[in-house]
């Protein structure tokens, strides 16, 4: 099961906060924002509405399920079909009265008697729905259960919910930023895209949404991937200076044998050809280690500076 169907499972188990009391406002904003995302509507010949979700995620479905017996008592017809890319859920509504009050209450359904129409757009959900801060929590989840995804931390951050215009991006946008989360918009093909890329923020939003288990998966996954991107970077920090190091003897061994083979190095002050043998004996030590060898001993730097002076003779006959 992928990380999203995760989330997903946990959201579709969890009843909002008003479940059970006497208005449950905010079981009501969930629905609204799975039927804005997965509805489809149809006005029947006795002037009532019909509903059809239309999922390709089980969970969506048993939610929508749900909820929907839950406020209204309403007894859904759930059929699945089966397609190349997999199944396809369909949770159908046609019970008149009450399916017109299940869209008139998340506000789908909009305007006086005898001038109604369908409003699908999340920009036009009422405010009222959504006032409370727990409605907005619900709403959220229903959006990203209907319309959201995440891919698997393992390999990158990125949480989205995908809409169909700039306009339900906008209003989505503004709620998620309520809990302080910036959530960024971009275009991808028929859809406008609303999404988190930042650790942190991604954390903040699984907690709005609350989704306890998916934050706490996440959270390890981060741990896990932070302790071994800071070995990865002690290491190839470790590497690279024992490579500089390599390279800085090989010089100073180079420089040592090309004074012997001229001659030279009978001639090399005290200091410098003690180093130097130093070096030749000890050709992968360290400075620390070849200046704790000397007596006195002396300083990386001490030691650093003599050999430097070696590989300078050389240097500077070339």
């Amino acid at each position: 099961m992928s990380f999203s169907s995760e989330i997903k499972k946990e959201l579709a188990e969890r009843l909002p906060e008003s479940a059970g009391s006497q208005i449950p406002h905010c079981q009501i904003a969930e629905l609204a924002a799975i039927l804005a995302l997965a509805g489809h509507f149809r006005q029947e010949k006795d002037g009532s509405y019909s509903i059809l979700i239309r999922t390709e995620n089980a969970f969506v479905a048993r939610k929508f399920f749900t909820l929907s017996k839950n406020v209204y008592n309403i007894k859904n017809e759930v059929r699945i079909r089966k397609k190349k890319s997999g199944l396809v859920y369909l949770v159908s509504v046609e019970q008149g009265e009450v399916t017109d009050r299940m869209l008139t209450d998340t506000g789908i359904l909009q305007g006086e008697e005898g001038e109604k129409r369908i409003g699908t757009s999340l920009a036009e959900v009422p405010v009222e729905v959504i006032r409370r801060k727990c409605c907005k929590r619900a709403y959220l989840r229903g959006a990203f259960l209907a319309a959201g995804s995440m891919t698997n931390p393992e390999h990158s951050y990125h949480f989205e919910i995908a809409v169909r215009d700039e306009a339900e991006a906008r209003r989505l946008r503004e709620i998620i930023r309520t809990f302080g989360i910036d959530a960024r918009m971009t275009n991808r093909k028929n859809h406008t895209i609303v999404y988190v890329k930042e650790g942190d923020q991604i954390a903040d939003f699984l907690r709005v949404m609350e989704a306890p288990g998916a934050l706490m998966a996440f959270m390890n996954i981060r741990i896990v991937k932070e302790v071994r991107n800071s070995v990865n970077r002690q290491v190839n920090f470790e590497m690279a200076n024992i490579n500089k190091t390599a390279d800085a003897a090989s010089r100073q061994l180079a420089a040592i044998r090309l004074l012997q083979e001229e001659g030279r190095f009978k001639t090399l002050p005290p200091a410098l050809k003690v180093i130097a043998e130093l070096r030749m004996e000890y050709p992968e030590a360290t400075l620390a280690e070849l200046g704790r060898m000397l007596d006195p001993p002396i300083g990386k730097s001490g030691v650093n500076h003599r050999l430097n002076k070696l590989t300078a003779m050389v240097d500077m006959e070339e």
